[in-house]
């Protein structure tokens, strides 16, 4: 069961990056994160009288609205990424997010196994491979902020795999609630002042996209959080980091977006490398 709900969340963190980089076609990067988050923030209160939440204090519930800040941010700049660019060619780096809690904890006194050490340079190839300019590409300049824009979206998501980790010790659906009103804050904080793109009233289309991709992203949330407590840790992490693989095919099937044999070695190298972390 564990396996098959870890499943379950890749597939809906990939259909929910895949529906929020759509969205962010239609309207702001900013405007997808507060909607989303928003929408999943409704959601997850409306569940706690009907599923029941204890309250994990003052300090972890800080932590949780602090981690969510952290994941808006890092939101922002993917879906900026995936508004203005190719998703197939971004949504492939996000694999390399677990080296984020090996270097953290390398750097910490622990000794990272061969197994880690080994995904880590197999994603970095990874890495190189798949930002490879496109053929063709008119504006280089522009692409490479774009790759930047996902470089530090998955550095932040790393941080944000430790900082969820400890936080859903407690309670996860405070945690999941906590984390969303932090993240829709955050934007909303920059949109103020105006660090970030407006916070627009997404409408037809683009409201449906938003609202579908806050509920999915809270599902998968919650199933990962189920399927860590009824497997191993390092299993549900490893099946639930395939998350991008279904954004990278839904974005290659549906939109017509295209990779080179290069970039497409790049997208199995980093896969492989990100799961391989994880695994040892």
């Amino acid at each position: 069961m564990g396996v098959l709900l870890a499943l379950c969340a890749a597939v809906g963190w990939g259909c929910s990056g895949f529906l929020g980089g759509l969205g962010a076609r239609r309207v702001s990067a900013a405007t997808v994160v507060v909607a989303g988050q928003g929408v999943g923030l409704a959601l997850g209160l409306a569940a706690i009288p009907l599923l029941g939440a204890d309250w994990p204090g003052a300090a972890v519930a800080g932590a949780a609205v602090a981690v969510g800040m952290a994941n808006g941010l890092g939101l922002a700049a993917l879906y900026h990424a995936y508004g203005h660019g190719e998703i197939a060619r971004a949504a492939p780096l996000l694999a390399a997010a677990p080296l984020v809690p090996l270097a953290v904890g390398t750097l910490s006194g622990e000794a990272p196994r061969s197994l880690q050490l080994a995904g880590a340079l197999v994603a970095i190839a990874g890495i190189v491979l798949v930002s490879a300019p496109a053929p063709g590409t008119a504006a280089p300049v522009a692409e490479a902020r774009l790759r930047l824009l996902v470089v530090f979206a998955t550095v932040t998501f790393g941080f944000v795999l430790l900082g969820m980790a400890e936080v859903s010790r407690h309670d996860p659906l405070i945690a999941l609630v906590a984390s969303r009103l932090g993240a829709a804050v955050a934007l909303l904080l920059l949109a103020a002042a105006g660090a970030v793109g407006a916070i627009e009233r997404p409408r037809g289309a683009a409201l449906g996209l938003l609202m579908a991709m806050g509920a999915v992203d809270l599902v998968a949330t919650g199933l990962y959080g189920l399927a860590a407590r009824a497997e191993l840790y390092s299993v549900a992490a490893v099946l639930a980091s395939l998350f991008p693989v279904v954004t990278t095919g839904l974005s290659l099937a549906l939109l017509g977006e295209r990779l080179s044999r290069v970039q497409l070695a790049g997208v199995a190298s980093t896969f492989a490398g990100g799961a391989l972390v994880v695994a040892g």
